[in-house]
């Protein structure tokens, strides 16, 4: 029902958590539901952010959210490796450490 439901939306912002953030694979989640529930509202967004502290950043879980492609804004904390980084931000993402 949520997935339906989403369909029918749009929204300027998504803002998605996740419990892994690769280059190679973007966000994941080892759950599967949230995985097509958070990909469902970044298809329907202008805009995804992702939100992400320091842990998460270079593992990748099971069930793949949406694609490094699909971020526009990453959110993460100080701890962040300033090397990933760097490769997301010429990547064209905009990456705000808080």
């Amino acid at each position: 029902m949520t997935l339906a439901d989403l369909r029918e939306l749009s929204a300027d912002l998504a803002f998605i958590g996740c419990d892994g953030l690769t280059l190679e694979v973007g966000l994941t989640t080892p759950h599967m539901l949230l995985a097509e529930v958070g990909a469902a509202m970044a298809a329907r967004a202008r805009r995804v952010v992702a939100v992400a502290d320091a842990t998460k950043l270079g593992n990748a879980g099971f069930t793949p959210i949406v694609g490094i492609d699909a971020v526009h804004v990453l959110v993460t904390d100080e701890r962040a490796d300033p090397a990933l980084v760097a490769d997301l931000r010429r990547r064209g993402l905009e990456v705000l450490v808080v």
